[in-house]
């Protein structure tokens, strides 16, 4: 992959003796390598680690001798940017800055000598470089002249810091959506880094990965029992993490976050109990179509759960407890006593089964609009209520010795 370098430059400063502005010469240096004299970081860069193309980005008034004297005018493409002083120069700054040629490509950045506000910017361009242009942000140098002892200045590389951008978008996506698969991501490039004799010493950090990986496509099939194991094995492997490298610090968020999701069920003992929950939690995190499958679904957990039956027997599930609705829907419509569940489950049931055919057909039919979503959304959500309501105050079956003897010896 290519390498390229963005490199800010600046005014300088203004020197008295000589009455021009210039760059004070400093030996910089980076990390332990030895130190080089210089004006510009972008010049120890180059000779450091090389690139295949070099941008210097400044004003009209930027110190371009410099940059030719240090790294040669034939050595870089210069690009002008305006100060920045309103709204319609920063974004003149940010169209110039995004037609870069950086697509696909590993790019390091120098913000050493540009002007204080560049460094915010910096943080957002490098964003949209790597979402949008699938660029590889491997590096954003500044030296700390302020920080030079005999005349060595150090050179830091601040990419952890805007790396956090990274953690926090995928920390807010996980927060909302309950999806993992941005954090797992990250674990596994930084976990890259991390030297081959250490690997094994933080190997239950890679394993965590695969399994919020896991736990997000479980999630996004409304699989919740394997949901719910998966909660189990990311809780096993949180424990057993003693220690986490420098470059993850950042999942200790993460850590906290899921220890709180699983105390949410912690004290749930009846599976429907955690079913429930689950696609409440899911309808707060707007995923409505995983908790509307999964809020079916505990009705008939629910159920069998309570009249000690298997709660996985696909027969007992869907075909015998099918008919069994049926009937006493049958019975509610001709203004009759129901004989298995409560009246108040009937319509309830009947409602859910109705908008689950609208979300698994993705609402294809004649004149439906926002009203309809907007209203569907409201319903979901009185639905939870309801069953929340029926299952706590055992309102859900009418004559539990007549509907076990049903299902297990109906024909």
């Amino acid at each position: 992959m290519n390498k390229i370098l963005i490199s800010i430059l600046g005014k300088g400063q203004y020197n008295k003796e000589l009455k021009k502005s210039d760059y004070q010469l400093t030996k910089y240096q980076i990390e332990n390598n030895e130190p080089i004299e210089s004006k510009l970081v972008s010049d120890i860069l180059i000779k450091e680690i090389g690139f295949d193309k070099v941008y210097i980005v400044g004003t009209d008034e930027s110190l371009w001798n410099v940059a030719n004297d240090f790294i040669g005018e034939e050595n870089y493409q210069k690009v002008t940017i305006p100060y920045g002083k309103n709204d319609s120069e920063f974004w003149k700054i940010f169209e110039v800055l995004t037609q870069l040629d950086v697509d696909n490509k590993d790019i390091y950045f120098d913000i050493t000598h540009g002007f204080r506000s560049i460094p915010i910017f910096v943080s957002t361009l490098l964003n949209f470089f790597s979402k949008v242009k699938n660029a590889k942000v491997k590096g954003v140098y500044y030296g700390i002249f302020e920080a030079k002892i005999d005349n060595i200045t150090p050179v830091v590389n601040m990419l952890p810091f805007l790396e956090m951008n990274q953690f926090i978008d995928a920390f807010s996506i996980f927060k909302k959506y309950s999806d993992g698969r941005d954090i797992a991501s990250i674990i596994n490039e930084k976990f890259k880094e991390i030297p081959s004799h250490k690997k094994r010493k933080y190997g239950k950090i890679r394993e965590l990965s695969k399994e919020l990986e896991f736990y997000s496509k479980a999630i996004g099939f409304s699989a919740v029992e394997l949901y719910h194991n998966s909660l189990s094995k990311i809780e096993r492997k949180i424990e057993d993490i003693d220690e986490i490298p420098n470059n993850l610090k950042a999942i200790e968020f993460l850590i906290s976050d899921m220890k709180n999701e699983l105390n949410i069920y912690r004290e749930l003992d009846k599976e429907w109990d955690r079913d429930l929950k689950t696609a409440e939690l899911l309808y707060d995190k707007n995923r409505y179509a995983q908790s509307l499958t999964i809020l079916r679904e505990t009705v008939l957990t629910y159920i069998l759960e309570e009249l000690v039956l298997d709660s996985k027997d696909k027969d007992l599930r869907e075909q015998k407890l099918g008919k069994l609705f049926k009937e006493d829907s049958n019975r509610l419509q001709k203004e009759e006593e129901t004989i298995y569940f409560t009246k108040e489950l009937i319509p309830l049931m009947e409602s859910i089964r109705e908008l689950r055919n609208k979300s698994n057909h993705a609402f294809l039919s004649k004149n439906v609009g926002t009203k309809d979503i907007n209203n569907s959304v409201e319903n979901l959500e009185k639905f939870l209520i309801k069953l929340r309501e029926l299952c706590e105050f055992d309102e859900v079956i009418k004559d539990r010795n007549k509907l076990k003897e049903k299902l297990e010896f109906n024909e």
